[in-house]
């Protein structure tokens, strides 16, 4: 998890691609989503992924909408947000996420 990443500009999909591999592995489901399909399961993977690229506002928005979104009861929506933070969020180094933001933000301006 400790991938070197070349400057912003150089990012390569592949790159971005793995990151997110190793942040959707850290998915911990733990009954969380009941009997949920896994394109919701996806769904909400991706929703957590682009909410941390997004940075800390963009976080707390998520805990509001998404919730809603997948109709989460209050328990599963707890065991969503520890996953997130104990184990997905902690597989992207402080480092590794100043470069997705940075890739993001360089090619939503291209």
């Amino acid at each position: 998890m400790s991938e070197r990443l070349e400057p912003a500009y150089e990012m390569e999909i592949a790159q971005v691609q793995r990151l997110f591999e190793s942040f959707r592995r850290g998915f911990c489901d733990d009954g969380a989503l009941g009997a949920a399909p896994k394109a919701v399961r996806d769904r909400l993977v991706t929703h957590l992924w682009w909410a941390m690229i997004a940075g800390p506002e963009a976080e707390r928005e998520m805990w509001e909408s998404a919730f809603r979104e997948y109709g989460l009861r209050p328990d599963q929506q707890e065991l969503v947000r520890r996953c997130f933070y104990e184990r997905m969020r902690p597989r992207i180094s402080h480092e590794q996420l100043a470069r997705l933001q940075a890739h993001f933000r360089d090619e939503h301006r291209a």
